[in-house]
């Protein structure tokens, strides 16, 4: 299972490209990266509602009772907020400095982000320390994104 996982994830930042690249393109025919933004979230939204019913129907998931939705908090509803502002980075900034190194940082930084989150037990996540092997990687992957950077 983990290496099913490992793949999976593997494949899903190919997709993070792939989908930086077809926004970006629409920036482009457009000239406006709010436009292209706006679009990507409104087709993925279409998606994710098609999805939700469907779960539904098939009995895979419920839909959350207004009653449990009240017990909420506003700030779990951020996740949108912030996706905004990766998707249009992932729009605005590899035409200025290419995929490469845009995404090189930008998983660097998520790698540097999910060792101390899996340290803390984030938002009551478990705790994983990190361990010799994990902290060196990190050094790495750091180390890679910055050499990345030059040409």
């Amino acid at each position: 299972m983990g290496i099913l996982l490992g793949l999976v994830s593997f494949l899903t930042g190919v997709t993070v490209i792939i989908q930086s690249a077809v926004n970006g393109r629409l920036r482009s025919m457009t000239a406006n990266p709010i436009f292209a933004s706006a679009a990507s979230f409104g087709g993925g939204l279409l998606l994710l509602f098609l999805m939700l019913f469907a779960a539904h129907w098939l009995g895979i998931y419920t839909i959350p009772a207004f009653s449990v939705l009240g017990q909420t908090r506003a700030w779990m509803y951020i996740g949108g907020l912030i996706g905004t502002a990766l998707v249009i980075g992932s729009i605005v900034i590899p035409k200025k400095i290419g995929f490469t190194a845009y995404f090189s940082m930008l998983v660097a930084g998520q790698l540097a982000g999910s060792v101390i989150a899996d340290a803390i037990g984030f938002l009551g996540n478990p705790v994983h320390l990190p361990g010799p092997a994990r902290i060196i990687g990190v050094i790495c992957l750091i180390a890679g994104a910055v050499l990345v950077q030059k040409k």
